[in-house]
Parts: structure tokens; C-alpha cells; sequence
């Protein structure tokens, strides 16, 4: 569960994740967080680099998929409360999140996140998180929780930069087993530059010989 910048030649410049549990000889690439809201992934997939959005060239932000399966399970003091009944287990969460790390000061700020108000798109692996061509987010929610369970489906999910629900799209298996678990999604146009050989619009020629189609009855 760590997002790691390195030089060319393997040179940590630093890690992004949960403090919990490094050694002493890594605490030094540990980011601190700032800001209000902030919370850690886990067991993220498909980080990628964002726009420059505050043009500081001293800050990266990136966009990931914080499968979040872990989150509650590294804290050792919120087990032994759920263990002795003290407490409800947390319902899980997973989320695309976008942070902004100062590499000058070794900071990590949360910008912004979309699942945490939707635990019933929570998925314990897999998943995608992609900046779209006109700022909207696009997520794939894996939900294949178990093995061989018989609910796996997906959640297709593009959303705005304030959070709010675009389209969503539920892909699920036919099969009796109704097992269905994808792993990334991505947005394509619809026509590519190759689409001009199609000259749509246009009306189409028929080249299937007139004695095939009488012999067909038409």
C-alpha cells in the first residue's frame, strides 16, 4: 500500500502511504499529511499523474484507486475494539482520490475523492481511475469480493470534479455462476480517424452479386 517516487537509478524520493509498520531506514521518504480530510489508500491500483493544477513546480498531483482493503486492518487498537465488542466494524470503502504532494516539503495534501459516501461500491481488488479529456473522472469499481462468489459484477462510473454522477454502467456475467470481475477500464471514441473509410451518411453500395441474392430470395 505505497505510492513511491524513485530517481533513474532507484534512488527513493518518496513514499506515499500508511507510517505504519516501516522500518527506521525508510521514515525519512515518509509524506507527511496536511489538510483537512486527508486519508491514506490502500492497496491501490492505476496511479497516474495529473495536470499541473496549482502551477507549482514544486507539487505533483496524481490520480489512483484507493481499493481501501486494508484501512482497518492496520490499525491495531480499532481491532481489539471490534474484537471485544465495544464497537461495529466500519463498513469499507473504496474511492478515486486525487492528492497533491509538495516534494519540496514532503507533504501530502487530499484534493478531492469520490466512494467514500458509497460503501456498496466497495472492491477489495482491481479497479481504474481515469482523467477523461474534459475534466470528468472516470472509475471502475470491481466488485468481486469473494472467491467464487456468485454477485461479482462491476460498477462503470464517471463522475464530475465536484463529485457528482454522470453515468454509471453495471456490467454483470449471464453465466450461471454469475461470476464477473473486470480489471481496467478506458475511454474511446466512438469513431477514430480510421471512421472516414466508413464515409457515414453516405448512401451504401451493394456488391453482392444479383444471382447470390435470388438464390437467397431477395
Amino acid at each position: 500500500s505505497a505510492i513511491i517516487r524513485s530517481s533513474w537509478n532507484g534512488e527513493i524520493k518518496w513514499i506515499l502511504s500508511d507510517p505504519t509498520g516501516y522500518l527506521e531506514q525508510y521514515e525519512q521518504y515518509l509524506l507527511t499529511p496536511v489538510g483537512e480530510g486527508f486519508e491514506w489508500p490502500y492497496n491501490q491500483h492505476a496511479v497516474q499523474l495529473l495536470p499541473d493544477y496549482d502551477n507549482n513546480p514544486d507539487t505533483l498531483d496524481i490520480l489512483l484507486f484507493d481499493n481501501g482493503y486494508s484501512r482497518f486492518s492496520v490499525n491495531a487498537e480499532l481491532q481489539r475494539s471490534i474484537s471485544a465488542g465495544e464497537i461495529a466494524a466500519p463498513a469499507n470503502y473504496s474511492r478515486l482520490v486525487h492528492y497533491r504532494v509538495n516534494e519540496r516539503e514532503k507533504t501530502v495534501e487530499q484534493i478531492w475523492q469520490y466512494g467514500k459516501e458509497r460503501p456498496e461500491l466497495y472492491a477489495t481488488k482491481r479497479g481504474d481511475a481515469n482523467l477523461l479529456p474534459g475534466g470528468n473522472l472516470l472509475g471502475l469499481f470491481s466488485i468481486c469480493n469473494s472467491a467464487g462468489s456468485t454477485n461479482g459484477h462491476a460498477v462503470y462510473q464517471e463522475v464530475d470534479p465536484q463529485g457528482n454522477a454522470v453515468w454509471q454502467c453495471l456490467g454483470q456475467s449471464l453465466n450461471e455462476n454469475n461470476y464477473y470481475c473486470e480489471y481496467k477500464s478506458e475511454r474511446m471514441p466512438i469513431y477514430t480517424a480510421n471512421a472516414n473509410d466508413l464515409r457515414l451518411g453516405q448512401a451504401a453500395g451493394n456488391f453482392i452479386p444479383e444471382e447470390i441474392l435470388a438464390q437467397c430470395g431477395y
